[in-house]
């Protein structure tokens, strides 16, 4: 069960985050992800957290993000899991 499927989380160092849960069209359980909208001082990125085969959340195309996005991790994946109990 899902909580909300648009979802706003202030993180530990005050980083306003915006979660929109979306799945992929004709899904199979566990198809669902999460466009991520993270606003550090006006800096604005995206990114997709998703579950991998063996059913564990990660930011997908983590290579083009910078290292404080990919430091935020844990706290995404937590607040992501919270919404879906």
């Amino acid at each position: 069960m899902v909580k909300s499927a648009q979802f706003v989380k202030i993180l530990s160092n005050g980083i306003e985050t915006n979660f929109s849960r979306a799945s992929v069209e004709n899904n199979l359980p566990g198809e669902s992800y999460y466009d991520i909208i993270v606003n550090r001082k006006g800096e604005k990125l995206s990114m997709v957290i998703k579950k991998n085969d063996r059913g564990f959340w990660g930011i997908q195309n983590r290579v083009q993000l910078p290292l404080w996005v990919i430091d935020l991790e844990p706290e995404l994946i937590r607040a992501v899991k919270q919404n879906e109990v």
